[in-house]
């Protein structure tokens, strides 16, 4: 069954949605520079998803920051690469939902890596 793009699209939206809301209820209210070393501190260790919902926090508490959209788009780069690895990797040892997860968030992150959506399409046919 091939999976539509508006399917994907939804499925995307609403993880997007609850990022955001992740995002915007880490540690309550605070300046963007906090959220930001959070970010930092975060990419350090690798932890790219945390990383992202730090640096969404920081741009959403200073949306005219360019440093932190900057470094947000980077962690979303690295989180989107982190994702697809384990997705791929799900799909190599069959393990179909958890391969589908995985490369929904990779799409989410990375909307331009259309590699990563061919291999959800293919996961979800497979399903």
């Amino acid at each position: 069954m091939m999976v539509a793009k508006s399917s994907v699209r939804r499925s995307s939206r609403r993880v997007l949605a609850l990022v955001i809301l992740a995002a915007l209820g880490i540690a309550g209210c605070g300046t963007g520079r906090s959220s930001y070393r959070q970010g930092e501190q975060a990419a350090q260790r690798e932890l790219w998803d945390t990383a992202v919902l730090s640096y969404a926090k920081a741009v959403a508490e200073e949306p005219g920051n360019t440093r932190y959209k900057v470094a947000l788009d980077r962690a979303k780069l690295r989180a989107s690469t982190v994702h697809f690895d384990r997705g791929k990797r799900y799909m190599q040892n069959g393990q179909l939902e958890l391969a589908v997860k995985e490369l929904q968030q990779a799409v989410l992150l990375d909307r331009a890596n259309q590699y990563a959506f061919n291999e959800l399409s293919k996961a979800n046919t497979e399903l």
